[in-house]
């Protein structure tokens, strides 16, 4: 599959910065960090879909009054109608130079299909993700943190506002303290065929496959969201606040780049 290939060469690429931010030589009376996030989702049903919508947002934001900030961010969702066949990825990066810096990206994905079931449904996903940070200096007060989280949530159409079954990992990472994932699952339908993870000084990672499936009555209309998100954060020296894309926007000086949310129903 298309997706399945773009979405292993974003998985292999994220490697490449943490060779060069071991390798970054800067003067002592500066700082260099980096952050970088990485979060993909593979999702599979043999059923097709009645509706598939897809959904895309990017942020970043810098403060830059002695130093420079470099942000990337990129999201993609895109998907098949039947067999249903859904793919996608987040990605956030932050690196940073100087004395007094701050800057932050965001990317956020989604995709919603509805599907009728015969009373059995069941889908099969595959994701990773990870979370990498590194500093030059951290007695200079500099940070970076990296955040990357993959999700699935399962409805009843028939009663939208109430969620049946959901699994979200999420995998943080700060340059002053051993990388952790966090698992939140609220389903007995879910079970893994295989689970990697790491956990270690700046980095979170995981790599696993699933299923998910579940007996329905016959013609029941579900709606599956899943999601991925990412934000990498970089900063000197230390902020006194959390350092997010909600918490800078009282600097002046501040250089705001918003990416126009994509919006697309699959047809």
């Amino acid at each position: 599959m298309k997706f399945a290939t773009q979405l292993l060469n974003r998985a292999l690429l994220i490697t490449t910065p943490i060779v060069a931010s071991c390798t970054i030589a800067i003067a002592p009376s500066h700082a260099a960090t980096f952050a970088s996030s990485f979060a993909g989702l593979l999702l599979f049903n043999e059923e097709a879909a009645t509706n598939l919508l897809t959904d895309t947002d990017t942020n970043t934001i810098a403060f830059t009054p002695s130093g420079t900030v470099t942000l990337n961010a990129d999201a993609e969702s895109d998907g098949f109608f039947d067999p249903v066949d859904i793919a996608q990825i987040s990605a956030a990066q932050a690196e940073g130079d100087g004395t007094n810096y701050r800057g932050v990206a965001d990317s956020f994905s989604e995709a919603i299909a509805d599907v009728t079931t015969d009373g059995w449904f069941q889908f099969d996903f595959e994701a990773i993700l990870a979370s990498l940070t590194s500093v030059t200096d951290p007695a200079a007060g500099e940070v970076a943190r990296a955040e990357s989280t993959i999700g699935f949530q399962v409805f009843d159409n028939a009663n939208p506002d109430r969620i049946l079954d959901s699994f979200s990992i999420t995998g943080f990472s700060s340059s002053n303290r051993t990388g952790r994932l966090t698992i939140n699952q609220t389903s007995p339908f879910i079970s893994f065929t295989s689970f990697l993870q790491e956990e270690s000084p700046g980095l979170a990672g995981a790599a696993f496959q699933g299923v998910y499936a579940r007996q329905f009555a016959p013609s029941t209309s579900v709606r599956v969201r899943s999601f991925t998100r990412t934000s990498a954060a970089v900063a000197v020296p230390e902020p006194q606040f959390v350092l997010t894309l909600f918490a800078v926007p009282a600097f002046v000086g501040i250089r705001v780049v918003r990416s126009k949310m994509k919006q697309r129903r699959i047809k």
